[in-house]
């Protein structure tokens, strides 16, 4: 445990002095968000079809934003096969993946937030955000991201088709998660409480696991091909 977040300082330090990463990211995320708001409010939606969609908006900017911050997470340690040294460092391919999902499991739930709350500020829907069950849908969602985006971008590394080649591997994959993130949001902002009956509600915990569980397991095979 301890040297997972001795990678994670790693990744904090080597981003505090660089920046590119974070700024890149928050500056999209606003980007996104405020186009996305400033569109919709000049549409003049009536609220009923603000509420409907709003959902589906704060899912899709997540899955823009994501996919463009998570195919970046491992170049500072694949750039010149730096990874090679924290492994000869004595750095185990388990506690590297799990230092890096940490670091961009952060990340990503911090832009997530800021666009949900770039979107909510502006176009003001009806319903009660229900920040909590939210969260835990987002901690889910985020994990299954993370896990697949880090074990898929080690795989196309090495391609020089990378930028077309990660979304291609990723979405199929991601789908699942994606839906129920989806139906559960939309479940949880209409009807302001969760279905606990619905099939998403335990299937999205149980999809977290499973894909953190792939991504342990395989990441040593990518990362050491």
């Amino acid at each position: 445990m301890r040297a997972i977040f001795i990678l994670f300082q790693k990744d904090l330090i080597h981003e505090r002095n660089s920046g590119e990463l974070i700024l890149v990211s928050v500056t999209l995320c606003l980007l996104l968000g405020t186009l996305t708001a400033f569109g919709l409010r000049e549409a003049v939606l009536a609220p009923e079809a603000i509420d409907r969609t709003f959902g589906t908006l704060v899912w899709l900017l997540f899955l823009f934003s994501g996919m463009l911050v998570s195919v970046r997470l491992l170049d500072s340690d694949l750039r010149d096969s730096a990874y090679q040294a924290l492994l000869l460092s004595g750095a185990s391919p388990t506690q590297l993946f799990l230092s890096k999902a940490l670091f961009g499991g952060i990340l990503l739930l911090a832009l997530h937030a800021l666009q949900f709350a770039i979107l909510y500020i502006f176009l003001q829907p009806t319903f009660s955000p229900q920040i909590l069950l939210f969260f835990l849908i987002s901690v889910c969602v985020v994990c299954c991201f993370v896990s697949l985006s880090l074990l898929l971008s080690a795989i196309a590394e090495h391609s020089r088709l990378k930028a077309v080649l990660f979304p291609i591997l990723l979405l199929p994959v991601l789908f699942p998660v994606f839906f129920g993130a989806l139906s559960t949001t939309q479940d949880l902002f209409l009807n302001q409480q969760f279905d606990l009956t619905s099939f998403w509600v335990e299937a999205l915990p149980a999809l977290a696991l499973v894909y953190l569980g792939l991504g342990v397991s395989l990441f040593e095979y990518v990362i050491l091909e």
